[in-house]
C-alpha cells in the first residue's frame, strides 16, 4: 500500500486527493490517508479503513499525476494505478479490512 505514503508526500499531491474527494464524494470527512502502523493493530484498522473508503478518489488521484510533468512521480503512479485495478488487490484489500474490522477492538 505505497499509495499511503506516496499521495501525502508533498502538498501538491495531498491538494489532488482533496479535489478528487470532493468531487467523487462531496459530503466526505475525510480528505486525509492515515499512515499503515506497523506496530499499533488500531491505527492499521484505521489506515486500511479509511484507503478503502477513499479507494475510488485515490485511483483518480493517481490518474491525475499521471499526468504531471515530473518523470519520478509520473513511474509510481503509473505503477500504482494499475496495481489497483487487478482483482487480488481489491479482493486482498477487502480481506485483511473484513479481518481487522473483526479484530479491532478485541482485548487481551
Amino acid at each position: 500500500m505505497e499509495e499511503i505514503t506516496f499521495i501525502p508526500a508533498p502538498e501538491k499531491r495531498m491538494d489532488t486527493l482533496k479535489e478528487q474527494v470532493t468531487s467523487v464524494e462531496p459530503g466526505s470527512r475525510r480528505t486525509r490517508l492515515v499512515k499503515l502502523s506497523e506496530t499499533r493493530w488500531i491505527e492499521g484498522h484505521d489506515a486500511i479503513s479509511f484507503f478503502k473508503e477513499m479507494f475510488m478518489p485515490i485511483y483518480d488521484t493517481l490518474g491525475v499525476i499521471m499526468g504531471w510533468d515530473n518523470a519520478d512521480v509520473n513511474s509510481k503512479a503509473f505503477l500504482m494505478q494499475p496495481a489497483m485495478e487487478k482483482s487480488c488487490f481489491v479482493v486482498g484489500l477487502c480481506c485483511v479490512s473484513r479481518v481487522f474490522g473483526l479484530t479491532a477492538y478485541v482485548e487481551v
